[in-house]
């Protein structure tokens, strides 16, 4: 059957009375309790999705008065009832011993609550000896709190699920575009993404980093290996930034991470600091055009301070601006493993190269310096070349597309031939 759209009295059940098995595709709750009632021995019923027209919950409850139900397994791949609602359809079935759901929608709901399902579980539902499940939902980009994976996976870390039942639930984010999933493994779920993700677990509080199936008993030493990750542009937003941020802390493999294109602003570039406070391993990030503006990269410089692995850094199209580039200098002064920094396009002016000239002066590790397409005049280049007769490191300095004279350029070039102009 595909859809139940027709009313229940002109529904013929007298043939199909000893009926086992159903699939259909959706109904109303009406027209749910319906077949219920009118297959007493049905075992197995398979439904996408049962739709709410009628929101008293007690003219639905009874309707069931009359009968129990002997079903066994129910499963709703495509589900979009509330908790409440779907607490509603238990009515009636207390030998349910198989149940999957599969929900996606669109912001946080009550079908998140692990205590709730503890008490829905425990007071309708005692024969229920599997569980699967699949919750998901979109985490809004304008909020850094709209989503939390560490309180939503809490309630599933109590006894009853993981000694009594011994149901492993995850809660991940999926880095491309945001999105939490709350599940249980294993599951079969059609359409699913198959980026990285961060995730934990109900057993331990660490954050893996994973693209692996969730069909199949899921093993989070298999990702340990992973040295490289690249997720230009794959829209991570703040949310994602948080989760990737988390788990970089505790990262002891990854050497190399793109994070280009990503509209991390300020706070992404925050929590990307906090992550190189403690990260020993990274020697290579790429933060190109994320919009940071100055105060995400005073996160950064601050952070450099103290990290003594990263080699390469990519700041580019950031609009970091004089200011930023002086919170940057200051760390280039005290930083001693940078080598290799691009700061094109980010509206760096004659101050702030005079800032980055100082820097010059007293960094000695720096090998080379992107400064390409900004608003550097013959002012600000030459205090960078008198800079750079003093820096004995320096290999390459880039500085075309800037606000330099023909004549200005060409001196610089006979110069000095680490002078890119």
């Amino acid at each position: 059957m595909t859809n139940v759209n027709y009313e229940n009295n002109n529904i013929l059940w007298t043939v199909q009375s000893h009926l086992q098995n159903l699939t259909i595709r959706d109904c109303t709750c009406e027209q749910y309790f319906f077949i219920l009632n009118q297959l007493p021995c049905l075992k197995t019923f398979t439904i996408r999705d049962c739709l709410v027209k009628h929101t008293n919950g007690k003219s639905l409850i009874s309707a069931t008065s009359t009968f129990q139900s002997s079903l066994e397994s129910l499963t709703m791949n495509d589900c979009s009832l509330s908790l409440e609602n779907f607490e509603l359809l238990l009515h009636s079935i207390n030998t349910l011993r198989h149940l999957k759901l599969i929900s996606r929608s669109r912001r946080l709901n009550s079908i998140f609550d692990g205590y709730r399902w503890e008490n829905i579980i425990r007071t309708k539902l005692p024969a229920l000896c599997n569980f699967q499940c699949f919750f998901s939902y979109i985490a809004f980009t304008s909020s850094t709190h709209a989503s939390n994976i560490e309180s939503l996976i809490v309630p599933f870390r109590a006894p009853f699920w993981v000694q009594e039942k011994r149901w492993l639930v995850y809660c991940t984010c999926v880095l491309r575009h945001s999105n939490i999933w709350l599940y249980t493994t294993p599951i079969c779920v059609p359409d699913i993404d198959t980026s990285f993700r961060c995730e934990i677990l109900s057993t331990n509080d660490s954050y893996h980093l994973t693209k692996r199936p969730i069909h199949t008993i899921i093993n989070p030493t298999s990702d340990e290996n992973l040295t490289e990750l690249n997720l230009q542009q794959h829209l991570i937003f703040l949310t994602g930034a948080r989760y990737l941020a988390n788990f970089m802390q505790q990262s002891k493999t990854i050497t190399k991470l793109d994070l280009a294109q990503n509209q991390l602003h300020a706070m992404g570039a925050q929590y990307m600091a906090d992550a190189l406070r403690n990260n020993v391993t990274l020697t290579t990030l790429n933060l190109y055009d994320n919009d940071t503006g100055n105060e995400g990269i005073k996160y950064i410089a601050e952070a450099l301070v103290h990290n003594t692995t990263l080699i390469k850094l990519d700041l580019g199209q950031n609009r970091i601006g004089n200011m930023g580039t002086e919170y940057f200098s200051g760390a280039l002064k005290l930083n001693s493993s940078i080598t290799e920094l691009n700061l094109t396009v980010n509206e760096i002016r004659e101050e702030g190269a005079q800032y980055l000239a100082d820097a010059l002066r007293q960094n000695t590790t720096l090998v080379t310096l992107d400064l390409q397409v900004n608003d550097i005049d013959n002012t600000g280049a030459q205090v960078l070349i008198d800079a750079l007769q003093q820096n004995k490191t320096m290999k390459l300095l880039m500085l075309y597309g800037n606000k330099i004279s023909y004549e200005l350029k060409s001196q610089l070039s006979a110069q000095d031939s680490r002078i890119d102009c």
